[in-house]
């Protein structure tokens, strides 16, 4: 087996997940996706591995490369994955093992992610075996599983729940929880579920339904989804947090508007009342929210608040303070984006912080 890994270029290579066994129906056209996601969002190629991808071992009769994909020797018609992932195989005419024992292929498919030009960044090696059983085809007027009935009991399992392909996104340490349903169109028959999941990065679940209608297996339906587990972010802490605990302070200066202050500049900045200058009401909001966004925070609520502070802040010359009136209408501003700062200080921006009520002034 060969996996491709680009080390240093900061690419992630796409994932798959498959069950170790797929059920083929005998003399029928079997048909399936073979998932994969890719972390960086990357375009993906699927494609049949080659002899020496698949395997290092000496050839070995009657196959005469390193490895047989499904099809001729044993076989008259091969097996082909499209770009997009659809492995098809006609299995009619392949050998099959004696009565009573369980007939295996082995195959390999190799995914790879594509830059932007269309060249192949990493790819990775999905093996499983295919399984040939005995159940009816629905439309072909032919009796599959030798029971002396055509077509009966030759519709498979069908997912209700997840929606198959879908992409769930949840946050590291946070709970994703939903009810996997199937069902079967033919009477009688029930049907076994099984799955498959993980940590931080992108992961590929295959569900399989699985339905009675056969001697050794029945029907199967795969079902796979991309779970992206997000790492989790912290909730911003006020402004009296950071004050009271600075060595717990993840950076130990920050530059406000154009200037930059030291842990000892900005703990006097925000342990010194300044309710008249604007300017200093909006530097103690911006210093915890920075402070908080370097701790690990969501940024994305204050993002342009942020920027925007910065900005007023830049129009003044040499450090702070600045003694902006609140009244003025620079000051307006300054309090405005004080205020939004404020707020996502004390968790009301940020989903699943809590709600803390404003502070009232001393």
């Amino acid at each position: 087996m060969e996996t491709l890994v680009n080390v240093g270029t900061g690419n992630s290579s796409p994932v798959s997940a498959l069950p170790p066994i797929i059920l083929c129906p005998v003399n029928a056209l079997c048909s399936f996706v073979v998932p994969g996601a890719d972390p960086n969002a990357d375009p993906l190629h699927f494609r049949l591995s080659t002899s020496t991808e698949a395997s290092s071992f000496p050839p070995n009769p009657p196959c005469s490369s390193n490895f047989c994909q499904p099809g001729p020797l044993f076989a008259p018609n091969a097996a082909s994955i499209s770009s997009t992932g659809v492995y098809t195989w006609d299995t009619t005419g392949a050998t099959l093992g004696p009565p009573g024992s369980n007939t295996l292929y082995s195959t390999q498919v190799t995914i790879e992610d594509l830059n932007a030009a269309g060249n192949v960044e990493s790819k990775v090696a999905v093996d499983f075996f295919i399984q040939l059983v005995s159940v009816e085809v629905c439309g072909d007027h032919i009796d599959n599983d030798g029971d002396g009935q055509i077509d009966e009991d030759c519709n498979p399992p069908v997912f209700n729940n997840p929606v198959c392909g879908s992409t769930t996104t949840v946050n590291a340490g946070g709970t994703l929880s939903f009810t996997v349903q199937a069902s079967d169109p033919d009477s009688g028959q029930t049907v076994t579920l099984n799955a498959t999941a993980a940590d931080v990065g992108t992961h590929v679940i295959t569900f399989t339904a699985t339905d009675n209608s056969g001697l050794q297996a029945g029907l199967q339906t795969l079902c796979s989804s991309t779970l992206v587990v997000a790492p989790a972010t912290k909730c911003p802490l006020t402004l009296d947090s950071w004050k009271t605990h600075h060595k717990d302070w993840p950076v130990t200066s920050l530059k406000l508007g154009t200037q930059s202050y030291t842990q000892k500049d900005l703990l006097t900045i925000l342990r010194t009342p300044g309710k008249c200058d604007a300017s200093w009401i909006l530097a103690q909001q911006l210093i915890a929210a920075k402070l908080s966004i370097a701790n690990g925070s969501d940024s994305t609520p204050v993002a342009d608040t942020i920027q925007d502070a910065d900005s007023l802040l830049a129009g003044f010359c040499g450090r702070l303070a600045y003694n902006v009136k609140t009244s003025s209408k620079t000051g307006k501003k300054m309090v405005k984006a004080a205020n939004v700062l404020d707020n996502y200080n004390n968790g009301r921006l940020t989903p699943n912080c809590g709600h803390k009520p404003k502070e009232c002034d001393p």
